[in-house]
C-alpha cells in the first residue's frame, strides 16, 4: 500500500472516484454502506482514526491526499496533522491537497447569495440545511482559514495551482446574454478551490 487518503469522508458522493490504497476518517465509524461499498470495489481499505495522528509508520507512503480536509481541523492541530503527514511520506513522495479559496462557510454563503441571487436560493438553503444535520459531527465544520503559506513552512517544494470555476452566471443558456456583456472573456468563481502538489 503506497497511497492514503485522509479525511476521505464518509457518505456517498464525497469521493468519486475513490483512489488511494488507504481511505482514513474520523467518522469511519458512520460511513454509509453504499459509501463502504465503493471503498471495497476499489480495493481501498477503510480506516478510522484521526487526521492528526496517522496510525503509520513513518516513510512508507509514496502519495498522501489532503482533499478539503486541513480546513477542518482545529487551528492548533492544523500545522500538526500537516507535519504528520509529511512524516508517513517517503523522501521524495507527494502530497496532493485541494483547499477551499474561501473557508468559512458564512463568508461563503454570503457570496454565494451576493454573487448568484436569485438563483442561488434553494442551493443555500439547501446547504445550510445539510451543514446543520452534520455540524454535530466531529470533523465537519470548517474551523481554520488554511492557506497554501502553511504547507510552505513543511514541504521542501510546494507547487500552487489556483484552480477557479467559471462563475455561475456563464454556465446556463442564460450565460450567452452574460458573456456578450464581458466579450466573452473568462470571469472566473471565487469559490473556487486551491490544487496544490507538495513534495518531501
Amino acid at each position: 500500500m503506497t497511497s492514503m487518503d485522509i479525511g476521505c469522508g464518509f457518505t456517498e458522493g464525497v469521493q468519486v472516484p475513490v483512489y488511494a490504497d488507504i481511505s482514513l476518517d474520523l467518522n469511519m465509524n458512520q460511513v454509509q454502506p453504499t459509501f463502504l461499498k465503493k471503498l471495497k470495489e476499489h480495493n481501498s481499505n477503510p480506516l478510522c482514526a484521526s487526521a492528526t495522528h496517522l496510525p503509520i509508520r513513518s516513510e512508507i507512503m509514496t502519495q498522501i491526499y489532503w482533499n478539503a480536509v486541513l480546513e477542518h481541523l482545529p487551528r492548533q492541530t492544523t500545522i500538526d496533522s500537516i507535519r504528520d503527514g509529511k512524516r508517513v511520506l517517503k523522501k521524495g513522495g507527494e502530497a496532493k491537497v485541494i483547499l477551499p479559496i474561501i473557508t468559512a462557510h458564512m463568508h461563503h454563503y454570503l457570496i454565494v447569495l451576493w454573487t448568484q441571487f436569485p438563483f442561488s436560493m434553494y442551493d443555500i438553503l439547501f446547504a445550510l440545511y445539510r451543514a446543520n444535520k452534520y455540524w454535530h459531527i466531529p470533523g465537519v465544520p470548517h474551523l481554520t482559514d488554511v492557506k497554501p503559506y502553511h504547507l510552505k513552512r513543511v514541504f521542501r517544494e510546494v507547487i500552487v495551482e489556483k484552480h477557479l470555476y467559471r462563475h455561475k452566471w456563464f454556465h446556463y443558456p442564460w450565460g450567452r446574454i452574460t458573456r456578450r456583456f464581458v466579450n466573452n472573456r473568462f470571469i472566473p468563481d471565487i469559490q473556487g478551490q486551491y490544487h496544490i502538489r507538495c513534495i518531501k
